[in-house]
């Protein structure tokens, strides 16, 4: 039987999300910052294995929007996913411009992107040809969901055989490798298994096989410190496993309370793609405490999400898409005009 979620799913995976979230800001912020020894134990659980996380339940939300409604699937992936990168891929150009360079924290010195980097990241390049723009290297695992949501018409069509085949390729590499070097698609192929298994679980019947795969993955988590160097990483992503698979149950979740997790989950995705250059502007400006710099980054990313993800969208980025969209089908119009009067010899 096919995953069938509920609106109920959906709210518990935007807590799960922002709970991710929250992981990675903390375990960026240890690079800022000396943490107190509650929000030191938060670090403990992995950046990167929030991102598997976050890659499993992509994986899911993805397959299910494609086969739901496979009609205007790019068209929602962009305004779901651009405007608020754009934004945050600006900021901190904005930043590196503004800002003294290079930025030297408690663990890390930051320096400026060139050019080419940054117009890379733009296009969310980086990973393939250019590195993420340091002032925001979280930007790295958005290149890889990116890569995904655009083959998701090809791997809709693939059988289940060769799409485990895939995940088992990816999951030996991420096994038995490190991450090593960040260009050529290397990351995606590192990361891509939990995003496919993800993928595979709401588009196909769950099978053992997954879950032996997802296993795995938590083994490998466990084991390759290399790539998860924390001590509990591989507890954050067999919690995301089980904590998904709980949202599957017919849970039933109060209307008001799903309110408040799916806006948690909807600040999840700023959070993501801002906390870092903000985190050094803060900073900059003469903020060391952890959790002022916390409290900070709420603050800011609250209205900013509102700003981007609500209002600029709509006044800027949707009729954006439907004049590209009107556009294009003009164009399309006119050249089947004249390919008509070209075989009736006009």
């Amino acid at each position: 039987m096919i995953l069938s979620p509920t609106k109920s799913t959906w709210a518990l995976l935007s807590l799960l999300r922002f709970m991710l979230a929250t992981i990675v800001f903390i375990g960026h912020l240890w690079v800022i910052v000396e943490l107190p020894v509650e929000l030191e134990i938060i670090k403990n659980f992995g950046p990167k294995a929030a991102v598997l996380g976050f890659l499993f339940i992509s994986g899911l939300s993805i397959g299910y929007s494609y086969q739901r409604n496979a009609k205007g699937y790019f068209y929602r992936r962009f305004l779901r996913v651009y405007p608020l990168y754009f934004g945050a891929v600006i900021f901190t150009l904005i930043i590196q411009l503004f800002l003294d360079d290079p930025i030297e924290t408690l663990r890390r010195t930051f320096y400026p992107s060139g050019i080419l980097t940054s117009f890379s990241n733009i296009l969310f390049l980086q990973g393939w040809v250019a590195i993420s723009m340091p002032y925001n290297g979280p930007l790295w695992s958005l290149s890889i969901e990116v890569f995904f949501y655009a083959l998701v018409p090809f791997l809709s069509r693939l059988s289940s055989k060769i799409l485990i085949l895939l995940v088992a390729t990816s999951l030996g590499v991420f096994a038995f490798f490190s991450i090593g070097q960040y260009l050529y698609g290397w990351l995606a192929l590192l990361f891509a298994w939990s995003w496919l298994i993800g993928f595979l679980f709401i588009t196909r019947k769950p099978s053992f096989l997954g879950l032996f795969f997802l296993l795995l993955g938590v083994l490998a988590a466990w084991l390759n410190k290399r790539i998860m160097p924390e001590y509990w990483s591989w507890l954050t992503f067999l919690a995301t496993i089980l904590l998904v698979w709980v949202s599957f149950q017919n849970l039933r979740i109060s209307e008001k309370l799903q309110k408040v997790f799916n806006y948690l989950g909807e600040l999840s995705y700023p959070l993501y793609v801002f906390h870092m250059p903000l985190f050094i502007l803060f900073y900059y400006l003469g903020f060391k405490g952890a959790y002022s710099l916390i409290l900070l980054l709420f603050i800011v990313i609250i209205p900013l999400n509102y700003l981007l993800d609500h209002w600029l969208k709509k006044i800027f980025w949707i009729p954006f898409l439907n004049f590209l969209k009107l556009y294009a089908t003009r164009l399309r119009s006119n050249y089947n005009d004249n390919i008509l009067k070209r075989l009736r010899g006009e």
